[in-house]
């Protein structure tokens, strides 16, 4: 399919409520408001993509960026590239899933959430932390530095409170990808949960207050799922 196709098939695919539920977690126009189990759909007909992805990164179509973050060949993305989409991803499901899963997945998904998590635009610190997250959730044991790990655990929770709310909210999800994803940082995690308990997040949806985000891992943990990967970043 051709981008033009693409667009087409995303515009027919959009309605107004998605639209709107896009826009109140900060979408901007211009906007189809595509489902994403529909952009899934529309994948299995496009297959993977390359150089037609960065086209439809650059239309600025809200759908199309997430689109191309979902259907671009991983290895195919250059750490230029992936830097200015992490960039220009300006609403969170596009920076902290659409974008960072991709990451994640690329040659480059550790180093460039390391990177990220130091910069100052508050997307793309988001997008670092949840790239790191996604990283951790997928890869072997094996490729996991647990000392770099905690070390980010670390410095995590002495920064946390001075940080914006959005970014407040992505930290805390580390945390559960932590512990949730690395065995031997579990107690670690469950400590440093109970700890943030009274860390104050401006609700940004239904159940993301500080408690209901760290009993996540207890849950996990209660469910036996510890340590249990899955199968890749992108979901």
């Amino acid at each position: 399919m051709t981008v033009k196709q693409i667009l087409q098939e995303l515009e027919a695919l959009g309605s107004d409520q998605t639209r709107r539920i896009y826009r109140s977690h900060g979408a901007k126009n211009p906007l189809y408001g595509v489902k994403i189990g529909d952009m899934k759909k529309l994948l299995r007909k496009t297959g993977t993509l390359r150089e037609e992805a960065l086209e439809l990164w650059d239309s600025g179509n809200a759908d199309a960026r997430y689109f191309a973050a979902l259907a671009v060949e991983a290895d195919f993305m250059s750490r230029t590239n992936l830097r200015k989409w992490a960039r220009q991803a300006d609403w969170h499901m596009l920076s902290e899933y659409g974008v960072a899963q991709l990451i994640s997945e690329s040659p480059h998904g550790w180093t460039l959430g390391i990177e990220f998590i130091e910069s100052l635009k508050e997307n793309v610190a988001c997008c670092g932390w949840a790239t790191l997250g996604s990283w951790l959730s997928f890869r072997p044991d094996k490729e996991i530095e647990v000392d770099q790990v905690k070390a980010l655990l670390a410095k995590l929770e002495s920064t946390i409170e001075s940080k914006p709310n959005r970014l407040r909210f992505t930290m805390c999800n580390f945390v559960v990808a932590a512990g949730a994803f690395v065995p031997e940082m579990t107690k670690v995690c469950l400590a440093i949960c109970k700890r943030l308990r009274n860390l104050e997040i401006e609700p940004v949806k239904k159940g993301c207050s500080v408690p209901e985000i760290v009993e996540d891992l207890s849950k996990i943990q209660t469910m036996g799922r510890i340590g249990k990967k899955r199968k890749r970043g992108r979901c």
